[in-house]
């Protein structure tokens, strides 16, 4: 089997890593958000405040660039940007925890895009979710339905049994 496509010791420490940080990085971000940070609940309700933040904090991006264009790099992430990004992931992580029984999982299947990566599972869902790329992808893509609407429709309107 070629060593691309195989978890190593290093990629579960990776993710062992990456499970320990999540209660420190949320409390940053309820810190760094004073009272309003009093909003964060972990209740779905709360990711209308999360999708405000975003709308505020996050610069939007063309997600749909002139073929031209597709060589060049596209707008880069500022330190602010990503510092937020990463704590929102972990703060919506926990909202599936608690209210959905998900857990965290390492992508093990090599064909999916997610491979080696943190991911939630919840229950009779094909996908884990990657709480980092459902942020990113709210926050930078003008079109984007707001994490409540996704919450809402995925987990509400079409309870997992």
């Amino acid at each position: 089997m070629d060593k691309k496509k195989k978890i190593t010791k290093e990629d579960i420490k990776s993710f062992q890593r990456y499970l320990i940080d999540s209660p420190l990085c949320i409390g940053e971000l309820i810190e760094s958000l004073g009272e309003e940070g009093k909003k964060l609940d972990f209740t779905p309700e709360s990711l209308k405040f999360i999708d405000t933040l975003l709308k505020e904090k996050i610069k939007k991006v063309d997600p749909i660039r002139r073929w031209e264009e597709l060589d060049k790099p596209g707008p880069e992430l500022t330190q602010e940007e990503k510092w937020l990004i990463v704590r929102l992931a972990y703060y919506l992580a926990e909202v599936l925890i608690q209210n959905l029984g998900a857990e965290w999982d390492i992508e093990k299947r090599s064909s999916h895009a997610q491979f080696k990566r943190a991911v939630l599972r919840i229950k009779n869902m094909l996908n884990g979710v990657d709480t980092q790329r459902a942020i990113f992808a709210t926050g930078r893509n003008p079109n984007a339905k707001s994490l409540y609407d996704w919450y809402s429709r995925n987990f509400i309107e079409k309870k997992p049994k």
